[in-house]
Parts: C-alpha cells; structure tokens; sequence
C-alpha cells in the first residue's frame, strides 16, 4: 500500500489568474478591475461601470485619446475627473507591472 501511495502524482496547485500584464491596454485594465470594497472613488467606479457599458469604448493609448474621446461624449467634468484617476492608476499599474512589482494583481 505504501507503494500505491509513493507512486501517487503530486497534488494539482489551485488554479490562480496570472497578472495583468504589462502589456494590457486602458480597455482591457477597466474590463479587469474588481471592486476592492471601499479603495477608490465612487466616481471611479461609476466610470469604470460607464466605460464597460460603453461598446465603442476605445483601446485609447495615451489620456489625450481618452479625454477626447469622453469630450466627444459629452462627458461631465465630475466624469472627467474620475477617469483621469482611473487613468492614472492604470499607469501605475503598468509601470509597476514592467517592473515584476504587482505579484498577481
């Protein structure tokens, strides 16, 4: 019995996502988000809410693409406001990321 046991295959590890890669665009960070329970604005969310309901949301590259885009959109400048935080924190994300500093967020 002890044999049986001894030729058994290791345990499969719980499966874990991989981190967001540094490569990840603006789009594809907002769709990613979770909600962390009290960490960021109420306006931030009702962006990052506004964005994914948004089909033609754009893979914008920079925050002048961003910006004009929510321009063109009417956006208020309370939404405005929330999606540069947003924006910024997608940034930091990134730049964290190229570095190996997120570990799996």
């Amino acid at each position: 019995m002890s044999e049986s046991l001894a030729a058994a295959p290791p345990a499969i590890p719980a499966w874990t996502p991989p981190p967001l890669a540094p490569t990840l665009s603006f789009r594809d960070y907002v769709l990613a988000r979770k909600y962390d329970y009290g960490r960021g604005s109420a306006g931030a969310w009702r962006f990052i809410a506004e964005a994914r309901g948004d089909h033609d949301f754009p893979d914008a590259r920079n925050w002048r693409e961003l910006h004009a885009y929510l321009e063109r959109r009417g956006a208020s400048a309370d939404l405005l406001k929330a999606a540069r935080s947003v924006w910024r924190s997608f940034t930091v994300h990134r730049s964290r990321s190229r570095a190996g500093l997120n570990g799996g967020d």
